[in-house]
């Protein structure tokens, strides 16, 4: 039955991860979807998009080389000053060598060119923008037609601000689009066009941003509710915290997702200052870490090295506390050092499930999948940012989705059987009960037959067989008592046998015990009444109660005795 039993949990839990990755694919799919199909890439500031179908072919990505002009806003009517100098987009313009090799900084201004060639049927057509750091302005065929922040040449001028939007393009474009943007960052560590820009037909880009939308509103519900769930299960048993710290996790990663993906916190909150909504973004992800890592410590006790979460939890905190007391121009250049801290968490995680799973830990293996899943998407997200390679999609959402589902199933997993063990107990103990009064009496009357035996043995002179002295004293106290209430008579023999020192120190102890022995069978074979009882009184010495016998019935027996002993 139990082998059955573990049978059917562990075919269970196999179905319920072979879901949770179907979930998982299921996310990346999405945000796959999110990304335009492939398509031609931009050279030397120019993208043809004469044989693309904005109707068949969906959404293009403006992704390639663009025209880039350092230190310099181009007039955006201007249809194409001369230029060499080039730069990929999307990414940050960090680093980025000139051909004058001059290198670019993070702080400055420069201004972005695409010339779009357009197919000859084409319908209304949209943009959208994601992030583009850190203020901007976009003309298309000189009209401006968005702008974030305020641009400018020093950081007095500068005012940062993001401005993700959908930007319906006029009717009257013709069949080239001349997008210049003019950008300037001056507040945080890395500027630059940072994501793709989107070109499509109205309809299909307002559909990638609501799809969009709704799947970051999606990541963010999902986890909030299994945090509140978890919430809960740490009010209904406080004395275990760790659903309280994973808690606590997911609703890190719920506000991050809320900040970052759409930056749908700002939609929510148009108030909110760039530098509060750079701030939280980080802090999202810095506390997130020592709460995941206090939640670990208490899941898996003394599987790692004490030093481990106390290190990862300190540095935390530190680093939260430079974020929030630094502005956004100091803590933005530590994001490299953040995401070491990130990685080196990630790896200590990995370390715990892993020897954890060594020791067979409950459910072990399923923490384990989940932290691998969330490790190997944030790992992506972290390459990605680098600029160490592109993949088509952000996956750190989907991961951080995948890793909380699979650990609130391996959660409740462990609390059932905590729940099924408690059931058993519980029965148990009311079996137990049931049974307990059958055996009290039991043990009761067991109790009772051995303590007559052992008053008995108390009793028992262990040499004759007959009453000791202390028994002996027992039955005339009680005989006593009774006969003088009913003013009768009782009487007492004394004997002892003459010479017995000598005959014991003539043949021995074991001759003497035989004698001893003898004498205490004649006088109880000399008694007839039930009631009368024959005693050692000590040594050689032996009485005998004779209850209801006057002196002459009392000479009588000492007489009989003495004949039959003799």
């Amino acid at each position: 039955m139990m082998f059955y039993q573990t049978k059917k949990n562990q075919t269970v839990y196999s179905n319920i991860l072979g879901i949770i990755q179907l979930i998982l694919l299921s996310c990346i799919f999405v945000s796959a979807n999110l990304a335009a199909m492939p398509a031609p890439k931009a050279s030397g500031g120019e993208l043809n998009l004469t044989h693309w179908k904005f109707s068949a072919d969906g959404t293009v990505r403006l992704e390639g080389d663009w025209q880039f002009y350092w230190k310099q806003f181009v007039l955006p009517n201007s249809t194409g000053d001369i230029n060499d100098d080039s730069i990929g987009v999307p990414g940050s313009w960090n680093g980025h060598q000139l051909k004058d090799n001059g290198i670019v900084t993070g702080h400055g201004y420069a201004s972005y060119r695409l010339n779009v060639l357009l197919p000859e049927e084409t319908s209304k057509l949209a943009l959208k923008i994601i992030d583009i750091g850190e203020a901007f302005r976009l003309y298309v065929n000189g009209r401006l037609l968005h702008s974030g922040g305020e641009i400018g040449t020093n950081s007095d001028q500068s005012q940062p601000a993001f401005a993700r939007s959908v930007i319906l393009l006029p009717t009257d474009i013709g069949k080239k689009l001349n997008i210049v943007i003019h950008v300037s960052n001056y507040h945080y560590h890395s500027g630059g066009l940072w994501e793709h820009i989107s070109l499509g037909e109205v309809g299909a880009i307002q559909s990638l941003h609501e799809l969009s939308l709704g799947y970051a509103m999606f990541l963010a519900g999902s986890i909030g509710i299994i945090a509140f769930y978890h919430i809960g299960l740490y009010t209904q048993r406080r004395q275990d915290s760790s659903p309280l710290y994973f808690a606590i996790f997911c609703i890190a990663m719920a506000i991050r997702i809320l900040t970052v993906d759409e930056r749908y916190l700002n939609q929510l909150i148009p108030s909110i200052s760039y530098s509060m909504l750079i701030k939280i973004e980080y802090l999202s992800f810095l506390l997130a870490i020592p709460a995941l890592a206090v939640f670990i410590t208490n899941l898996l006790p003394g599987s790692y090295p004490r030093w481990m979460p106390r290190l990862t939890i300190i540095l935390g905190f530190i680093f939260s506390g430079v974020v929030m007391l630094t502005p956004v121009s100091v803590f933005s250049d530590l994001l490299r050092l953040f995401q070491v801290y990130l990685v080196t968490s990630l790896c200590f995680g990995v370390y715990v499930f892993i020897r954890s799973v060594k020791e067979h830990r409950q459910v072990a293996k399923g923490f384990l999948f989940g932290f691998l899943v969330l490790a190997a998407a944030s790992l992506n997200d972290i390459l990605i940012s680098l600029g160490i390679f592109r993949t088509p999609v952000f996956l750190v959402g989907a991961g951080i989705l995948s890793f909380i589902l699979i650990q609130s199933y391996s959660f409740s997993l462990r609390f059932t059987r905590a729940f099924t063990k408690v059931e058993t107990l519980s029965r148990e103990l009311e079996d137990y009960a049931n049974t307990l009064e059958s055996k009290v009496k039991q043990r009761t009357k067991e109790l009772e037959l051995v303590n007559r035996k052992l008053e008995q043995q108390v009793s028992i002179d262990g040499l004759t067989g007959i009453a000791n002295r202390r028994g002996f004293d027992t039955l005339l106290n009680h005989a006593w008592a009774g006969h003088s209430r009913r003013v009768a008579y009782l009487g007492l023999v004394m004997c002892d046998i003459d010479f017995f020192k000598t005959y014991n120190d003539t043949y021995g102890h074991l001759k003497g015990d035989e004698v001893l022995t003898k004498v205490a069978q004649c006088i109880e074979e000399t008694l007839h009444r039930e009631a009368d009882t024959a005693a050692r009184y000590g040594g050689e010495e032996f009485a005998i109660l004779l209850p209801d016998t006057h002196l002459e019935g009392a000479v009588i027996m000492a007489n009989k005795i003495m004949r039959y002993a003799a």
